[in-house]
Formats: structure tokens, sequence, C-alpha cells
């Protein structure tokens, strides 16, 4: 909204989620939090638009971060898909790869995060083999926990070293994926 006073920010969001125009998700950055704001069917409807659809599955705020680092790789000078599907059967939520390099990301934004564990090990059971697996989180109490999750897992030894967990803000705002 180009609004830069936080106390106007503040209440401008109290007014959209009381009037049912928002809905509102958080993003850690660093040590704080963005608020990721949802437009409601009401909020399309008021200003005329249709609701766009994303190329991503799962809710909003997976869906924001999906499209945020599709952008993100492109600029890096990848090539990106969304929804990749390996041939295992799995989708993989974004593929980056250039002439070099190949990079699956993973995004976690529910629970329970040892689903992201089965991600993890078919990830690396196809034939397409990645140099580094980013799992994107969204908070860090999200990270810490996959973190002993991936390290307590023997299924994934010989790949520990590929695969990074990393705030999905973190990602964002660095407008990197190479960290």
């Amino acid at each position: 909204l180009n609004i830069t006073s936080g106390s106007i920010i503040s209440r401008t969001k109290k007014e959209l989620k009381i009037n049912g125009y928002i809905k509102t998700h958080k993003l850690q950055i660093g040590k704080t939090h963005s608020s990721v704001w949802e437009p409601t069917e009401k909020a399309y409807k008021l200003v005329s638009l249709t609701k766009p659809k994303w190329e991503s599955k799962g809710g909003y705020l997976h869906q924001f971060i999906a499209h945020h680092l599709k952008t993100i790789g492109i600029k890096d000078g990848y090539h990106v898909e969304v929804e990749y599907l390996l041939d295992n059967g799995k989708a993989v939520d974004l593929l980056l790869n250039n002439d070099n390099k190949i990079i699956f990301i993973e995004i976690a934004t529910s629970y329970p995060l040892e689903k992201e564990i089965s991600n993890v090990i078919k990830d690396f059971s196809s034939s397409l083999i990645a140099n580094q697996l980013i799992i994107a989180v969204q908070d860090g109490k999200m990270k810490t926990k996959l973190e002993k999750l991936i390290l307590s897992d023997k299924r994934i030894d010989s790949n520990q070293d590929k695969i990074r967990v990393i705030l999905a803000g973190n990602l964002i705002n660095q407008k990197k994926i190479n960290l």
C-alpha cells in the first residue's frame, strides 16, 4: 500500500481484518516477523478484480513463497519450474536449474513436519539428482524442529550435506537463492 508509517499500517491492517478484507500470515525474517496479507473474496469483489491463479499447490502462504522464490530464481539466472513432477511421481515445489546446478526447493508452512522428511526421501530417490535441496520454512520454530528431524533420520544420512533449512522470509528478503 506504500504506507511508511507503522501506526497507519497497524490501523489499516486492523480495519481490513475486522471488515473481512484480509487474512494475515506471519513470515519470519531474521529475528522479526513480516505480516503477509491475503486478500479475501470480499476484497477482490470490492476492487472488481478476479482472484489470481497460483502455479503452486498449498495454502496462500505456500503459494506466496513459491511465487517470490520463482521470481528470485529467474533473476538469479535459473530456469524455474513450479510443482515439477519427478519420475517417481513426487512433485517438487520448485525446481531451479542452470548449466551446472540443480536445486530443489520444498516449502514448509504447516505441521506435521515429518511429512517433510518423507518429501526429502522421495526427492533424493528419483533419477534427477539435486545438487542442493533447500527447505524454506515459515519460522524459526519450524527450522529448529526440522533440522533435528533431518539430523536424526538415518535414511537421509548420505544426502545431509546437500540439505539446507532456511527461513523463507530470509530468502525472499535477501533476493538470492544461493546464499
